[in-house]
């Protein structure tokens, strides 16, 4: 009735266990705890919980079901890699009071349809939905304030069919999209200010790209943005950007380069069928 903690790697690979109930007197579950628990479907985190440690439920395949005690506000720590390879996950748990994801939180996990939970505002974490295989829809609420999508967050999310970002949301790290491989929309609602490197590299089904709420003078496309983007079709790209871009911003992209834009010869090695412009554009910058 005392206990404290969960030491680290207390329940490591314990190949029998299929249920955790943890005492209301526990505040802390170290790394690893229950790390590699084969069997274990279901875990009850009660209100006493402030702490969680790296990986405490990394492995568990047979894990479906992971309740936080509705009171439980207090978390002050939720670990790196904390439902790493959980296959049996299908959807993420709402630590009230995190206001972000942890570090691949969710990576290599069985989820399908995600909802971002209300509690969070930030999506600045690296790989929190990398390598989630199955995983096809994501849903955001307008809560989201932090600007920024950490590198690699749905890297190899090959399931992934459609993408609409929340408004907050404008600078994009490297590698968020990367081998997404059934992607074929996204929009981006806010006024993006970067795509980073492999931004969207592989993505093989991407037909359209739309930007709702560009500033020129901001945007920035960075090495490989739409590389190997063999589909893509259709783009609102800004004009007034094409002499930011690399030459492999577009790299194997397919079809034939518009002939009333000389300067896209020069900076891409593929090329848009169309090319959707904002009213307020008159003319296209030109190559000396």
């Amino acid at each position: 009735n005392n206990i404290k903690e969960i030491p680290a790697g207390a329940f490591k690979d314990s190949k029998l266990l299929t249920t955790v109930i943890i005492p209301a007197t526990v505040e802390t579950i170290g790394e690893n705890a229950f790390n590699g628990c084969v069997a274990l479907k279901t875990v009850h985190i009660p209100e006493s919980v402030t702490f969680i440690g790296n990986s405490a439920f990394a492995n568990c395949s047979a894990l479906t079901t992971v309740t936080v005690a509705q009171r439980n506000t207090n978390f002050q720590f939720i670990g790196a890699r904390l439902f790493e390879n959980c296959t049996s996950l299908t959807s993420v748990v709402d630590f009230r009071g995190i206001p972000a994801f942890s570090e691949q939180m969710y990576a290599g996990s069985g989820l399908v349809n995600v909802v971002i939970p209300e509690s969070i505002t930030s999506l600045n974490s690296v790989g929190v939905f990398e390598n989630c295989a199955s995983l096809k829809t994501v849903t955001f609420h307008d809560g989201i304030t932090d600007y920024m999508l950490g590198s690699r967050f749905f890297n190899n999310c090959s399931a992934l069919e459609n993408i609409v970002l929340p408004a907050a949301v404008t600078f994009f790290q490297d590698r968020v999209f990367m081998n997404c491989v059934s992607l074929a929309t996204v929009t981006f609602n806010g006024p993006v200010s970067n795509i980073g490197v492999s931004g969207f590299e592989n993505c093989s089904e991407l037909t359209t790209v739309t930007f709702a709420g560009n500033r020129p003078e901001m945007f920035g496309l960075d090495d490989r943005a739409f590389a190997n983007c063999t589909s893509l079709t259709d783009a609102s790209l800004m004009l007034s950007l094409l002499d930011r871009l690399t030459n492999e911003t577009f790299l194997n992209c397919s079809s034939e380069i518009p002939s009333i834009f000389p300067i896209w010869k020069e900076r891409l090695s593929g090329s848009l069928v169309s090319v959707q412009t904002p009213g307020a554009v008159r003319a296209a910058p030109h190559s000396t």
